[in-house]
């Protein structure tokens, strides 16, 4: 039981490591931190997600907090980067695709 305990206690701290480094990510990013709105029933997010992003980090990458911490400040570049390359390679496809027809 005591093992299982530490095992949360352990994955909590990774977590929260994630979280804070997507914090400082969103800081250093944008020189401040925009709070969620709630404008008509919507909850608008801004920087958030960079927290959020880094938080899923920091639990699946739990082998340190540093680590953790470390993926999670740079968790957003890297969906960026991955979502530019896959945008890049559906238009690329799709020229191809216009100029067989």
């Amino acid at each position: 039981m005591i093992e299982i305990l530490s095992q949360w206690h352990f994955e909590g701290v990774c977590i929260l490591a994630g979280a804070i480094g997507g914090f400082i990510k969103a800081i250093a990013s944008a020189e401040y931190f925009a709070l969620p709105l709630f404008s008509e029933r919507k909850i608008f997010f801004a920087s958030l997600k960079s927290v959020l992003v880094g938080a899923f980090i920091g639990f699946v990458v739990d082998t340190h907090p540093v680590f953790s911490a470390l993926m999670g400040y740079s968790g957003m570049d890297v969906l960026e980067m991955l979502e530019k390359k896959l945008h890049k390679r559906l238009e690329t496809a799709t020229k191809d695709g216009d100029e067989s027809a």
